[in-house]
């Protein structure tokens, strides 16, 4: 019998293959949010707030990438 790895969400478990943890809440992978006028997938990705441009009020980054950094090729930048 296999052992499968799961991890905790506050007081739930959830296997990671399928799922992450999104704001104390088990989601599945393929979750998704609006960020501006872009969508981002909440596993994996994070919506940051930019306003160096008034048009282009947000960036979508790497999951664990500081809002902070200044946006990259990886990252796409959302209008309101």
């Amino acid at each position: 019998m296999l052992c499968q790895s799961h991890t905790r969400c506050g007081d739930k478990f959830y296997d990671p293959q399928q799922h992450c943890c999104y704001d104390d809440a088990v989601v599945p992978l393929g979750r998704t949010r609006k960020c501006g006028n872009c969508t981002f997938r909440v596993c994996f990705e994070q919506c940051c707030p930019w306003s160096l441009r008034p048009q282009e009020a947000f960036v979508v980054k790497v999951k664990g990438q500081k809002c902070t950094l200044a946006p990259s090729l990886d990252d796409r930048v959302c209008s309101r």
